[in-house]
């Protein structure tokens, strides 16, 4: 490198009229002059004073070199950054930073470009492709040329970052513009001593102070790097891998309907579902005849094959069967996010990965068996409306999926696994809930029996979700392996007669609502853990007692109420209490109070009275009505009681419709004749009146 932040051998005497940066030759040749009036004058006024330095130029120039590197930012913010970059020229060859360093800015190339190189991580897949490693930087994995910036992916909004996960090594000029000229002396080695690569930094105090919200939303390169994870594509790609890729997708947005790709363009990308459903489409074929079968003409008849979602990608097929047009037409059936590669670059990454090539050609496969079974279903059946039936795309396993990459046999194989890890996680669940049950029972020795057979049952479900990288059903394991284990550790120690101190804390998987009533229902269980065997028993002892009491005062009052003291007692005819009690327990309760009043002889002659009033009003002995009179009269005795009687209100003839009020009027006149000629009415009237002062009696004693 020339120089830290300032150039070393630039010319102090450089103007914009003849710029000149002289790179002195560190392998023995001459000095080298590279003309660039731009980069001069950029280098020239970065390298000035605070005080001095004209940051509406700096600005100038850096928006006119790299227009989206500022674009979004305040003015402010535009300011502060131009005060504080620095310019950086860099011979071929020579090493911005290595692997592992820690980071110290943001770079952005201006001229020229520079490799990526990382050192080769283990248990990964590695490219057959050697030709451009450097051992001594690791596996080349892409060049960035003028625009591109590089070095973010070290930075983190706590301040808490990482170190560089690969190294940047200058290519000088690479392809070499149009705007450099070099001027070479003899004895230096061709192109050596101008081919220089000019880098514009940012220091992270800058960086993260002015731009990097705003910088890390627009790059995203972590975005990108964690959606690719998500794919099984890419499961086996080293970071440096995921990073060579995400520096090659570019974000774009596609409203609903929006083209994605047409059939018969150029293929020249793959797209990536963010978010989103393309609808993948075939114009398909097909010949008409007559009636004799001589053909006639062609029609065209669009076919519907799949529906891709998140995760899934589109452009697979021409890319990798060897097709320049698209053979599919992609459109966005709600507004769709995707992430665009071009097709080459895509195409010569996989390849040069041979278990992601393999992978690939299966789900290509497959997608070209299920293309040619819908097309030639459309032709068999021309007049019949192809459009995809409900779960079509997980029938076809056209959707990228591992299920779509594997054999028949491979698939049975999965499943038999899949069933397995199910029936061990059930038989962990139910291991673990018959453990609780023996806790409960305080049976030690067989709740670390059941925790032991879940704690393997959770093992070999582990080992299975492993094999077939069911990362989900792993963690669900996971979780009860851990329960299984911190239960297993207290009850080996109860078992063998050790003393377990317990801390109340409420589950982390508890809901918070219920994290109060878990922490009361903890610390009950602990303080009855305490007690002795003996006050157990007599507090069990002290409950049940207690309890039977309760029940014993209830049926007491139930049956003997207390004497009514005032018209708002229980058997007050205002008294709700007086309508919820059954007859025969008023008709005993007022035997009973009218025992202990003295008054017992009274009441069986107003007993007996009423029961011959009933036998004449038609009813039986005991009291159940019958013939005409049922629901109609009410027993005169039970009024007094306080049962309510059902009321017969006469009819209004003016709430009636004019066509029915002369019969309403007539059954009113006929129910007030039947009630004046009434024989039985004034025996009605004695009971009640005799037992009103029966119950005056026994309340006043």
């Amino acid at each position: 490198m020339l120089s830290s932040s300032i150039p070393r051998g630039l010319d102090d005497s450089t103007s914009e009229r003849s710029a000149l940066v002289v790179i002195e030759d560190a392998k023995g040749g001459q000095p080298a002059k590279v003309t660039d009036k731009k980069m001069a004058k950029l280098i020239d006024l970065t390298k000035k004073s605070d005080t001095e330095k004209s940051t509406e130029a700096i600005l100038q120039i850096v928006q006119e070199e790299t227009p989206n590197l500022l674009s979004g930012l305040a003015m402010s913010n535009n300011r502060a950054i131009a005060r504080s970059i620095e310019v950086r020229a860099y011979l071929n060859d020579e090493v911005v930073f290595r692997q592992n360093d820690a980071p110290d800015a943001y770079y952005t190339v201006l001229r020229g470009a520079v490799s990526i190189y990382a050192l080769q991580s283990s248990a990964t897949e590695e490219s057959g492709d050697e030709e451009n490693n450097r051992k001594e930087y690791g596996k080349f994995l892409v060049q960035l040329k003028s625009g591109a910036g590089f070095g973010e992916l070290s930075f983190q909004g706590d301040y808490n970052h990482t170190p560089r996960n690969a190294g940047i090594v200058s290519d000088g000029m690479g392809l070499m513009e149009s705007s450099v000229t070099f001027e070479e002396k003899p004895g230096d080695k061709i192109g050596e001593g101008g081919n220089v690569c000019i880098l514009l930094l940012i220091p992270e105090e800058c960086y993260m102070r002015e731009m990097y919200a705003l910088h890390a939303s627009k790059n995203k390169t972590k975005e990108k790097i964690n959606f690719l994870k998500k794919s099984f594509l890419f499961s086996t790609w080293s970071m440096d891998q995921l990073v060579k890729l995400a520096y090659a997708i570019k974000r774009k947005d596609f409203e609903k309907g929006g083209l994605l790709a047409k059939q018969g363009d150029r293929a020249d990308n793959i797209f990536m579902v963010i978010k989103g459903k393309i609808r993948v489409q075939i114009s398909s074929e097909s010949h008409l005849t007559d009636d004799h079968g001589s053909k006639v003409g062609v029609t065209n008849k669009l076919v519907e094959i799949a529906e891709l979602g998140e995760n899934d990608i589109f452009g697979l097929v021409e890319g990798f069967d060897n097709k320049r047009k698209m053979k599919r037409t992609g459109l966005a059936v709600v507004a769709t996010e995707v992430y665009v590669c071009s097709l080459s670059q895509f195409t010569a990454m996989v390849s040069a990965l041979p278990k992601t090539l393999m992978l690939v050609q299966k789900v290509v496969q497959k997608r070209k068996d299920w293309e040619k079974l819908r097309t030639d279903y459309a032709k068999a059946f021309q007049t019949m409306k192809c459009s995809l039936p409900n779960n079509a795309t997980e029938m076809s396993k056209y959707s990228l999926s591992k299920e779509s990459a594997m054999s028949e046999s491979e698939l049975k194989d999965l499943k038999e696994k899949k069933t397995q890890l199910f029936q061990f996680l059930r038989e962990a669940r139910s291991s673990y809930r018959a453990a609780v049950t023996k806790i409960k029972a305080k049976n030690h020795a067989q709740a670390v029996k059941e925790l032991a057979k879940a704690e393997e049952q959770c093992r070999k479900a582990m080992a299975i979700a492993n094999s077939i990288n069911e990362d989900d059903l792993k963690a669900q394991a996971q979780d009860i392996m851990d329960e299984v284990i911190e239960q297993l550790k207290v009850q080996t120690t109860r078992r063998d007669g050790g003393e377990v101190e317990e801390e109340v804390v409420p589950p982390a998987n508890c809901d918070r609502s219920r994290r109060g009533s878990v922490t009361l229902v903890a610390m009950r269980r602990r303080t009855l853990s305490e007690e002795t065997s003996e006050e157990v028993r007599e507090r069990r002892m002290s409950e049940t007692a207690r309890i039977a009491d309760e029940r014993s005062k209830a049926r007491v009052k139930k049956s003997f109420p207390e004497i009514p003291s005032n018209p708002l007692s229980p058997l007050s005819p205002d008294s709700e209490d007086s309508r919820q009690l059954s007859r025969s327990n008023r008709r005993r309760s007022i035997a009973e109070l009218a025992n202990k009043a003295g008054l017992k002889e009274e009441f069986g002659k107003l007993d007996e009275k009423r029961r011959g009033s009933s036998v004449e009003l038609g009813s039986s002995p005991n009291g159940n009505r019958r013939g005409k009179l049922k629901n109609k009269k009410e027993d005169s005795f039970y009024k007094l009681l306080q049962f309510p009687a059902k009321s017969s209100k006469p009819t209004k003839p003016e709430s009636l419709s004019p066509s029915r009020r002369g019969s309403a009027a007539s059954a009113n006149e006929k129910r007030r004749k039947r009630s004046m000629s009434e024989p039985k009415s004034s025996i009605r009237k004695s009971i009640t009146e005799a037992g009103s002062k029966l119950m005056d009696k026994i309340i006043g004693k």
